[in-house]
């Protein structure tokens, strides 16, 4: 057994920004978590590096090459594509998703085109409806159709309602999600009783013990949850 000694107090960074989001992963691949935060109002994200002595010594900042940046309201980060390394998506305040994929130590790459044109923007809208201008707007990772991928799935796209992302399998656009705009399977309605109001988060999970995840939407403005069983009835 090892002891472990925490710090009595706790160490402040200052990040400058709001920092809505933020998950834990090895991001550095030093084999320790290190803070990946969501930078909301920045065009920016900055990852904070943990050193073996329990010391986030290192902040670095990481600029995206798309034109205006990106500025996330929450993200996940999750083992996507193939090699090994941790990747990050995030939901900006406009209505989009964004992919971040890891290079191993604190390098990301991602294509700023949209991904019905081979790069790693999606938007959540459907097709004729406008993106909705959310402040705070909630992503998470799961499985939700028994496929060999993860999914995502994100709040910001439809009034009510949750986006879609199915992670796709193969030997070509492995680590890409498909998301079709046109088809109403892509978006789930969060509040078919006129209950919910402004839902800000939203979490994955296996509520029912059947092996798939559901959804689950914590709604600000209502002061309540929406909890939606998945029947399997989404995506092709």
């Amino acid at each position: 057994d090892k002891t472990i000694s925490m710090p009595p107090y706790g160490i402040p960074w200052d990040l400058t920004v709001n920092d809505f989001s933020r998950v834990l992963p090895d991001l550095s691949s030093m084999g320790k978590l290190d803070v990946f935060t969501s930078d909301f109002g920045a065009t920016q994200v900055t990852l904070l590096t943990h050193k073996l002595d329990f010391n986030l010594n290192q902040v670095t900042t990481i600029q995206t090459p798309c034109p205006g940046g990106y500025s996330f309201s929450s993200v996940v980060s999750e083992k996507f594509d193939a090699n090994d390394n941790w990747d990050v998506a995030g939901v900006e305040p406009n209505g989009q998703l964004r992919v971040l994929y890891g290079n191993g130590g604190m390098a990301f790459s991602t294509n700023c085109n949209q991904h019905n044109y081979g790069g790693d923007v999606y938007t959540l809208n459907p097709t004729g409806q406008p993106p909705l201008q959310l402040s705070k707007a909630g992503i998470a990772v799961g499985n939700l159709n028994a496929g060999p991928k993860k999914d995502l799935a994100a709040l910001g796209g439809a009034a009510y309602s949750v986006t879609i992302l199915l992670g796709i399998y193969g030997p070509t656009n492995a680590g890409k999600f498909q998301l079709d705009r046109t088809d109403s399977r892509y978006f789930v309605n969060v509040d078919p009783g006129g209950q919910v109001s402004y839902p800000i988060q939203m979490a994955l999970g296996d509520l029912n013990g059947d092996g798939f995840d559901d959804i689950v939407t914590a709604n600000h403005h209502s002061h309540n949850i929406s909890v939606v069983i998945n029947a399997l009835s989404v995506g092709p």
